[in-house]
């Protein structure tokens, strides 16, 4: 059979048949056991600012916008919010609806794999794949609003590749006034918008010029002008709803000063920075991805070239196929100790090595869907018939292209979100194994699909959690328990564990709940676990959540009403510094200019050091009490 090999093969199509059931499920608990594993694992201080900004909601009957600053949507804010008026706000609760999402998001990644190549084998390795690449990046939570956008993401694509996949099966079409996948398409991706206004509007934005490029060919006008009427009024219905239930609370102009100006001046100060600053200052690794992506593209021909020459259509024996078996794992074997090499190679260059991979990444894909929109154009211009397998590829390399491209613009470049780009790249080489010995072809492209999960599971296991100098350790060191009532069930580092213990105790015993704190720059969690009220209008005072303007306000509101208590994290030169370069021109900082009046504040107020924690190389938490 033309195109089959051992381990890459393609099915009957069908809707929940055996094989996609299996296949699925296969997802669903390789994902589950992996965010299982690490659902009770360390308690970064960063973590919790949704679950704070969800206790002001839920107990004090704040407005985002109006009592507290926010640069993103309100939905996510909102889910968290009724999660925790349900099951309460330990963090373990929320740790297991990360799991819960986690298994999700691999169970859709799977079936859009299988919307994509019809091969459910391939479909098994490649959605496992594409999640673990996802939930990689360090510093991230399974339940964190980035992952929930993700998702709703990943949802979107799948009903739109069922689509697709309606057109290559060449099923005769009923008119319909709206495509029950389009639409569920449309729900998601505005959802997803709703979750982080920039990849989330990206993608979004990129779903109405696939219908808007569609709907210029030469036929079939009026069914793809129904399918952009569908995203128009899905969009409306969605939005309008929103903007309803802000401006009934009095939060319509803030929603779109701190969603737009504020998170754009946040972000570099103009819409071009944000776009396309990330060109400047990954310039370098940009050129490295581009040679990887060249010597790709060149693998690509000679293999295609080398299919058409050697191609071979009956089926091997079976002594043949186990023969296969045993080289494959052979490759296997060799894979994991190169595996282990490179890690140790690149041991003190991750930052770099990761980098090239995503802007490899992003120039392949943008190539891929270059060459597919032409081709499309071509195509129509010859034929009417649809090819729904091309239609399929087009779309998600473009969606795969628009995430990288929106990650690209955050201040930390990181390969997470070009997550589906990983197996797509792989799913480009497999209509080329048609030749002999393919199965041993199709051994290796599985040995280098688990060497990317391999990369993975092993970063997020070593480095489970670092930022700007946060660093919680390996999961192996995740050993102690805490008596603190929010944190039950975690286990944590010795010195995270001490840390939270400390502060706990110092907090409760010496302030009382009508005294109100401080907590710089990004720990909200320390109000709500001591069930302390914020100093400050401000509830986190990091660079992108909150505005220079409020910061530097809130030194005024500091220097009139000092704080009885004040914990304090360490903020390193090379974060403000960083931040500053990338975003402010070099100007200082909401964030630079606390940093700089707390050591003088504390001076001229006689505040007195209880207590100094140093939780990791970098990163110390001190708490000052005002006599």
């Amino acid at each position: 059979m033309k195109g089959r090999t051992l381990w890459l093969q393609k099915d009957d199509k069908g809707y929940l048949t055996p094989t996609l059931l299996t296949a699925t499920l296969f997802g669903v608990l390789v994902c589950a056991l992996v965010a299982g594993i690490f659902a009770n694992k360390s308690m970064p201080p960063a973590e919790g600012w949704y679950s704070y900004y969800a206790y002001l909601i839920n107990e004090q009957g704040a407005v985002p916008y109006v009592d507290f600053e926010l640069l993103f949507p309100p939905l996510y804010t909102y889910l968290i919010a009724v999660f925790t008026r349900v099951f309460g706000y330990s963090i373990i609760a929320l740790r297991i609806l990360g799991v819960v999402l986690f298994a999700a998001t691999g169970a859709v990644a799977v079936l859009i794999f299988d919307q994509l190549t019809d091969n459910r084998r391939f479909a098994m390795l490649a959605g496992p794949l594409a999640a673990l690449v996802l939930q990689s990046e360090v510093v991230q939570v399974f339940y964190d609003y980035i992952r929930v956008m993700d998702l709703h993401v990943y949802l979107s694509v799948y009903f739109f590749l069922r689509y697709f996949a309606r057109l290559d099966r060449g099923e005769e079409r009923r008119y319909r006034l709206v495509d029950k996948h389009v639409l569920l398409g449309a729900v998601f991706a505005v959802l997803a918008s709703m979750y982080k206004q920039s990849s989330g509007l990206f993608f979004l934005l990129f779903c109405y010029a696939v219908f808007l490029f569609l709907f210029i060919l030469p036929s079939r006008k009026r069914e793809y002008l129904r399918h952009l009427l569908t995203l128009l009024g899905t969009t409306v219905v969605l939005y309008g709803t929103m903007l309803l239930l802000l401006a009934s609370k009095g939060a319509l102009d803030e929603y779109f000063y701190y969603n737009f100006s504020a998170s754009v001046s946040a972000k570099g100060g103009s819409l071009f920075d944000l776009l396309f600053g990330w060109i400047l200052r990954d310039g370098k690794h940009l050129l490295t991805g581009s040679i990887v992506a060249v010597l790709f593209f060149a693998a690509v021909f000679v293999l295609s070239h080398y299919a058409k020459r050697f191609e071979d259509t009956e089926n091997k024996p079976r002594s043949h196929r186990y023969w296969a078996i045993l080289i494959g794992s052979t490759v296997l074997v060799a894979g994991g100790v190169i595996t282990l090499g490179i890690r140790v190679l690149l041991r003190n260059n991750w930052y770099f090595f990761r980098t090239w991979k995503l802007m490899a990444v992003l120039v392949i894909l943008a190539l891929v869907f270059g060459s597919l929109a032409f081709g499309m154009i071509l195509r129509r211009r010859l034929t009417p018939v649809p090819d729904g397998s091309r239609y399929r590829y087009f779309f998600l390399s473009g969606s795969a292209f628009v995430l990288a491209f929106a990650v690209c613009t955050s201040g930390g470049v990181t390969e997470s979100q070009s997550a589906l780009g990983y197996p797509l790249i792989a799913a480009i080489l497999l209509p080329h194994l048609t030749f002999r010995r393919r199965e041993i072809a199709a051994c290796a492209l599985s040995v280098v699909m688990l060497f990317e999960a391999g990369i993975a599971w092993g970063r997020k296991s070593i480095c489970m959690y670092t930022w700007w100098g946060l660093d919680v350790g390996a999961i192996w060191e995740q050993t102690e328990g805490t008596d603190v009532p929010l944190l039950k069930g975690l286990r944590m580092k010795k010195e995270y564990a001490q840390m939270y213990e400390a502060v706990y105790r110092d907090v409760t015993a010496f302030t009382t709940p009508e005294d109100p704190i401080f907590v710089f720059p990004h720990m909200p969690i320390l109000y709500l676990m001591t069930e302390r009220d914020k100093a400050t209008d401000t509830a986190i005072q990091w660079f992108d959540v909150s505005t220079d303007a409020a910061v530097i306000a809130d030194i005024d509101r500091l220097k009139e009403h000092p704080p009885k208590m004040m914990v304090l994290s360490t903020v390193g030169d090379y974060a403000v510094a960083s931040h500053e370069s990338s975003f402010r021109g070099g100007e200082q900082s909401g964030l630079g200019a606390m940093r700089d009046f707390l050591p003088e504040f504390r001076a001229e107020q006689g505040y007195r050091l209880l207590g100094s924690y140093q939780v990791s190389a970098d990163y110390t938490v001190t708490v000052w009490i005002l006599p």
